[in-house]
């Protein structure tokens, strides 16, 4: 799936300038040897803890947008309940109905 995504990548021109990328979409890899094998270069393992940290940021950030939103959607709902229970009467189940058709 690697590779086939690398070529899909490459096909859509976001890598056409990386000789490296060229020759891994076409099948062609440096090494035969499973990349976990071979020794990371120096400062790698910082990279890569850099990388990961960026990512986990990120992934909670949206997290924290995506409740936000939620928390303003719901508080919404709520008001406009409580408007229209306020106009139509406590008679009116603006609660059942509402229950119903959502």
């Amino acid at each position: 799936k690697r590779r086939s995504f690398l070529a899909l990548l490459f096909a859509a021109g976001d890598l056409r300038r990386c000789p490296q990328a060229k020759k891994f979409a076409r099948g062609n890899t440096m090494s035969d040897k499973p990349v976990s094998l071979e020794s990371a270069p120096e400062g790698y393992g910082d990279w890569l803890a850099q990388l990961k940290g960026r990512i986990h940021n990120a992934q909670q950030q949206a997290s924290l947008a995506v409740n936000r939103e939620l928390v303003l959607l719901y508080w919404r709902i709520g008001r406009d309940i409580l408007e229209r229970q306020a106009e139509q009467g406590w008679g009116a189940k603006v609660v059942d109905r509402l229950a119903h058709d959502l």
